[in-house]
C-alpha cells in the first residue's frame, strides 16, 4: 500500500479506492495522521487505466472464447472488478502543494 511521504503512515485501502473511483474523477485525500493532502499522479492514473479498462477490453474484443454476448459481458465485468480491487495497491500518490 502507498504511504504518506511526510509521516510514513500507510493509507487505508478504502480511502485510496474511493479516491480513484470517485464519480468526480480522481479526487485528493488527506493523511489521517498528519493531515497532508495527497493527489494521484499521472503514473498512478495510467496504472489505474492499465489494470482496469485495458484487460477488460482486450478480453472482450480479442481473446474471448465465448459466442454469447451476455457471457462475454459478464466475464469482462468480472475482469474489470478484479482490476479495480488490485489497483489501490499499485497506484502512486504525491503530496499536493
Amino acid at each position: 500500500m502507498p504511504k504518506c511521504e511526510s509521516c510514513g503512515e500507510r493509507f487505508n485501502w478504502g480511502k485510496i479506492y474511493r479516491s480513484i473511483y470517485s464519480w468526480k474523477g480522481y479526487k485528493p485525500f488527506y493523511c489521517d495522521n498528519c493531515g497532508v493532502k495527497h493527489m494521484i499522479n499521472m503514473v498512478g492514473r495510467m496504472t489505474a487505466g492499465i489494470f482496469t479498462v485495458i484487460p477488460m477490453m482486450v478480453f472482450m474484443l480479442i481473446l474471448t472464447p465465448f459466442e454469447d454476448v451476455f457471457i462475454k459481458l459478464g466475464a469482462g465485468l468480472l475482469i474489470f472488478l478484479l482490476g479495480t480491487l488490485i489497483t489501490p495497491y499499485l497506484v502512486n500518490y504525491e503530496e499536493e502543494t
